[in-house]
């Protein structure tokens, strides 16, 4: 630095820590004189600095000595030495643009600064060097170190989403030149492998400005993350995470519990909405309803939405001894329908209902078939019962129940499809015995419950058998039942081993064998009068 005292003393006077002042000779040899205050747009230490950031230099025309200052410019006697680790050269003033009339100076390196390089800027005039900065330049331009991912973030399963990747280098400008291969890690386990992404390895280039195109797409509504990865040296590897949601409603799967219920008795409508790739469709609201084949009366269930696992669970309540066909309509759609019986009861306990002939077989706990037959499952008669039909007030066959509940009627004549057949159900006059023999409680592979009906208030029977002898008292002690009531209320006996009576309400139940141990050998008796 070469500075008179005179120039520093005006300098504190007039720009207090602000700009610097510098002296020089003055034209013609005389005595030394203020020139202008020299201010960089690089401050002198700064380091990082752009390879492509002109060094600019600002003289203050309003400074008594800007008119000799300008006469040295305007003569070529301005100029800029540059000196960088050991090279060193000299800038003259016609490689300098000048702007704004000599105010602004503006200097950068044809090609720009090298990277990662210290350099030493003197200004001088004449021989006399006024004023100098010092700076180191950063990391060359174009030249990768970051990735940068712009992601919806998430989006819905069989639709293809783009993620645009970026190179950045140390100053935030598109960089290239960079193979990235990319992998993935889902989250799910329904459908593993059902992600695509295209391309797996992106290659950056300078013709597509630092940008790249991964498309993703899925079956599976499921978290992914996705790492891109350098193949050579470069940026550090980034991941980031995607999440695919279930698309629209594409079906819905019903399930009625029980399948025969009394008039006025409630039961259970439960079902779970899945898009067209089977992931279930969270929040969408169902809309149960029934219609009876006899009466064509429509009942409803409060409406529902479907939970996060895509369920929903509502209750449906018959009005008529008849069956009803049961649909949802859920997100736009509609279930297959599935077929109920309600029934009533007469003063004897006999329970009827009324079906319509259909032309083939039909899901339910009834299936009327044209011509001449109608069938009921497991479970839609009480065992031992005679079963009567009667179509346009006349009797047109009977049968008796199996132990299962199951019976089969074949008609006297053929019954034209779309008739409807009412269906009386009288008790039996013999008690019904019911079996459950098997591994009960945890790990259980036999049949482990029955179901039955009583016209009246009854006391039932259950009978314990040990089939292990052995540890006969032991099981016993660990055995227990639930007997369960469709109607609403529930029953819960344990047993203390041996037998055990208990007095029901009129009613459909359900007995269920349970083991404390996790599992008893034995055989489960209950006797119906």
């Amino acid at each position: 630095m070469h500075r008179t005292l005179a120039g520093l003393l005006l300098a504190a006077l007039l720009f207090p820590g602000a700009a610097r002042f510098v002296a020089a000779a003055s034209p013609g040899g005389r005595a030394p004189h203020e020139l202008e205050a020299l201010t960089f747009n690089i401050s002198d230490g700064e380091s990082g600095v752009r390879p492509d950031r002109p060094l600019v230099v600002t003289l203050n025309r309003e400074h008594p000595g800007w008119r000799g200052l300008a006469a040295h410019v305007r003569h070529g006697r301005f100029s800029l030495e540059v000196d960088a680790d050991g090279f060193r050269s000299t800038v003259s003033r016609s490689d300098i643009a000048l702007l704004d009339e000599y105010t602004v100076l503006e200097y950068l390196p044809a090609g720009g600064w090298s990277p990662l390089t210290r350099y030493l800027v003197r200004v001088k005039v004449g021989p006399t060097a006024i004023e100098d900065v010092g700076f180191a330049t950063g990391p060359a331009l174009h030249e990768p170190e970051s990735i940068v991912v712009e992601s919806p973030g998430e989006g819905e399963v069989g639709t293809s989403h783009d993620l645009v990747v970026r190179l950045l280098d140390h100053y935030g400008l598109p960089a290239w030149g960079v193979v990235l291969d990319v992998s993935a890690r889902e989250y799910g386990s329904r459908q593993p492998g059902s992600l695509r992404m295209e391309p797996t390895a992106l290659v950056i280039e300078q013709s597509s400005r630092g940008e790249g195109v991964l498309s993703v797409w899925n079956a599976e509504a499921e978290a992914v993350e996705i790492t891109f990865r350098p193949r050579a040296a470069g940026p550090p590897p980034l991941t980031t995470q995607f999440h695919f949601h279930p698309g629209s409603p594409d079906s819905v799967e019903v399930a009625v519990s029980p399948r025969m219920a009394t008039v006025g008795e409630p039961v259970l409508v439960a079902g779970r909405v899945f898009d067209a790739f089977r992931n279930a469709c969270p929040g969408v609201p169902a809309n149960v309803e029934a219609v009876g084949a006899v009466s064509g009366g429509v009942i409803f269930a409060p409406e529902v939405a479907s939970d996060a696992t895509g369920c929903f669970e509502t209750e449906l309540v018959g009005e008529s001894g008849e069956e009803y066909s049961v649909t949802v309509r859920s997100g736009g759609i509609r279930s297959e329908p599935t077929r109920v019986i309600w029934y009533s009861r007469g003063a004897d306990g006999a329970k009827s209902y009324c079906v319509v002939v259909a032309g083939a077989p039909v899901d339910g706990p009834v299936i009327a078939v044209a011509p001449r037959t109608v069938s009921g499952s497991a479970g839609s008669a009480a065992p031992g019962s005679r079963i009567r039909a009667t179509c346009d007030g006349a009797e047109v066959g009977s049968c008796v129940s199996a132990q299962d509940g199951s019976f089969e009627l074949t008609t006297v004549e053929d019954i034209q499809v779309g008739k409807t057949i009412h269906i009386i159900e009288e008790a039996a006059s013999a008690p019904r015995v019911y079996t459950i023999t098997g591994n009960f409680g945890w790990g259980a592979t036999d049949p482990d419950e029955i179901c039955f009906s009583l016209g009246g208030a009854t006391t039932i029977s259950i009978r314990y058998h040990s089939l292990e002898q052995v540890n006969r008292d032991y099981h016993e002690r660990n055995l227990y039942f639930v007997v369960r009531s469709y109607g609403g209320g529930s029953a819960t006996v344990y047993s203390g081993g041996g037998d055990y009576e208990i007095t029901l309400p009129a009613g459909t139940y359900r007995v269920t064998a349970k083991s404390s141990l996790g599992c008893s050998r034995a055989t489960l008796t209950v006797i119906v009068p």
